[in-house]
């Protein structure tokens, strides 16, 4: 039996116990314990990324992960129980009806529902080996998700990144940057096409256990099984997991580490989402492109943007100057937006998000096509798990 099936598995055992006992204790009942569950719930995915990091035994990373969502969970629910007594002192018991008990069975399978799907990606975004690709292919989940709103998986996504370390080094301190924040587009043309491109950009997600720190961003598919990313997205990961639109999660091998491009390959077995072409030409300045990604590895976005230059720019880092091609863009980047598209209307590659100012607001950079076009030319030969050196900090 598959990874995928047994998660699944278990998710349905979870989800029908909920009703069980929801049917039974009513909604008036099991209110203030709900509540405390959440909270439980919501303490263990933002703890989730600190456990890893105080976890350096590989072997002993789910179990010390399981202990600690059932501890918080546990104590939690308690807690909600204990206040949900005391609220109830001196009121008059109230008899249970049909209506309760089924509100009581809606309200446990939901809430149970939405944990387990706020708990699997958090573990989906550590980057566990068989573990992280099954929660990430598991079809219960999937389904949660697409009902969960957008906006509730941005938010706690968004919180989530702001209690842990990524440590991906994408602000750049450029010498010709611009001395001022240029115009956003309000919006990109959307076209079929450009729908469709949009459906081959991938969210990237691993642990770099050498640093204990989590790894979370973009790519896109460029050729059958071949993901492009940034290298300081798969700096120190060994087995990413790669995530397309409406497909299973799985894990994947890099074939490809660039370090002085930022550009790396990974190897994703049996992908169904259509590779994307480069736009030939690359476009001029002054095109209005969109940036695809899942910024802080929560759901996809398309920002609108546009193209200001590209040429040869000086690059500060730690006090030391470095001369890259790069394209300037005008657009919102988020931390999570690295290694991902820049689409021109017409749903064609026309550079990869590499990083934003650290000093002005709206600029951000990308890799041009003259730099990535050489390692598509040699994919096809690239079959055998490189190095991904160490992870940047």
């Amino acid at each position: 039996m598959s990874p995928q099936l047994i998660v699944d598995g278990i998710l349905l055992v979870i989800l029908l116990g909920a009703v069980f006992t929801g049917w039974r204790a009513g909604l008036l009942r099991s209110a203030a314990g709900l509540l405390g569950f959440v909270a439980g719930g919501i303490a263990a995915y933002l703890l989730f990324p600190w456990v890893t990091q105080f976890t350096p035994s590989p072997q002993w990373r789910v179990p010390t992960l399981i202990i600690t969502a059932i501890i918080l969970i546990g104590v939690g629910s308690l807690v909600g129980r204990w206040l949900g007594r005391i609220l109830r002192r001196g009121a008059s018991v109230v008899m249970l009806g049909g209506i309760d008990r089924l509100l009581g069975a809606a309200g446990r399978v939901s809430v149970a529902a939405a944990l387990s799907s706020l708990l699997a990606s958090g573990i989906t975004a550590v980057g566990i080996p068989v573990l992280s690709p099954a929660l990430a292919s598991s079809v219960i989940l999937r389904t949660i998700g697409e009902l969960t709103p957008a906006a509730a998986k941005t938010w706690l996504a968004q919180l989530r990144s702001t209690t842990v370390d990524t440590t991906i080094p994408w602000l750049l301190t450029v010498i010709e940057a611009p001395t001022a924040p240029p115009d956003v587009p309000a919006e990109i043309r959307s076209s079929p096409a450009l729908a469709r491109a949009t459906d081959s950009v991938v969210r990237i997600t691993g642990a770099a256990y050498e640093c204990g720190v989590n790894m979370s961003g973009s790519g896109f598919v460029i050729g059958p099984g071949r993901v492009v990313t940034n290298a300081h997205v798969v700096a120190g990961v060994t087995a990413p997991v790669v995530e397309p639109p409406g497909e299973a999660g799985r894990s994947g091998r890099v074939v490809a580490f660039d370090a002085a491009n930022d550009l790396a390959l990974i190897d994703v077995p049996d992908l169904r989402a259509a590779p994307l072409t480069l736009a030939a030409p690359q476009p001029p300045s002054n095109t209005t492109v969109a940036v695809v990604g899942y910024p802080f590895g929560g759901p996809r976005t398309i920002e609108p943007g546009r193209l200001l230059a590209e040429g040869e720019l000086t690059i500060n880092n730690n006090g030391t100057g470095s001369r890259q091609n790069l394209i300037t863009l005008a657009a919102n980047l988020l931390q999570g937006n690295s290694g991902g598209p820049i689409l021109t209307s017409t749903g064609e590659v026309a550079g990869v998000v590499f990083a934003k100012s650290d000093s002005v607001p709206h600029v951000a950079y990308a890799i041009p096509l003259t730099t990535l076009k050489p390692l598509l030319d040699r994919s096809a030969s690239l079959t055998q798990p490189v190095s991904t050196g160490a992870c940047r900090r």
